[in-house]
């Protein structure tokens, strides 16, 4: 990860978004709409952004890195197939860190710099309680669904309770916009 620290990738607006999921289908947030969240944010802030969108793992040939065309506000770069060792290393270096509910958002909240500290690490929750999944940890931030928020206050599982597919509405839930407000609001709190 020293080559994108080289590159530059990691100055300034730095936000790491996780598209890899266990469940595409329902949890699967979209590049598309990590890449309009981080245009938003971008404008908040007066600033370019360098959104880096964390793949799972990559075909055989191994990692894989790609560009997308520049935008107004924000530079993108995929990785994909990136080992956990090499992402605790990346994640504290962001200044924001956003997923579903899946391994590596946690580990991202668990990643910690030389500082001992981390980034505002914010966890989408649709159909799972937010509870049970998050570390507990103070940067550790959940925006959840109202089943998602019952699933916490009944401590109830969709599987064990046979919670129906089509309850809720999954990541269809946090709208770009008002993700934004939420991801500048904790930006604003550790900013220098």
């Amino acid at each position: 990860m020293e080559e994108l620290h080289a590159m530059g990738w990691l100055n300034g607006l730095t936000i790491a978004a996780i598209t890899a999921t266990s469940w595409p289908e329902r949890k699967n947030y979209t590049a598309q709409r990590y890449i309009e969240l981080a245009e938003l944010i971008a404008e908040r802030w007066q600033s370019q952004a360098r959104l880096l969108l964390i793949g799972g793992v990559a075909d055989s040939s191994g990692i894989r890195i790609t560009t997308d065309d520049p935008r107004r506000h924000v530079q993108v770069l995929r990785l994909d197939g990136v080992s956990a060792d090499h992402l605790v290393n990346l994640f504290p270096r962001c200044q924001l860190v956003v997923g579903n509910d899946t391994g590596l958002t946690h580990l991202a909240a668990m990643a910690r710099g030389r500082d001992g500290g981390g980034p505002p690490v914010v966890g989408l929750y649709a159909r799972h309680s937010h509870s049970k999944w998050r570390t507990g940890l103070p940067h550790h931030h959940a925006v959840a669904t109202d089943l998602s928020d019952r699933m916490h206050q009944g401590d109830l599982c969709p599987v064990r309770d046979a919670i129906a597919p089509n309850t809720d509405i999954h990541m269809n839930a946090f709208p770009p916009v008002a993700l934004a407000e939420i991801c500048v609001d904790l930006l604003n709190r550790v900013a220098p």
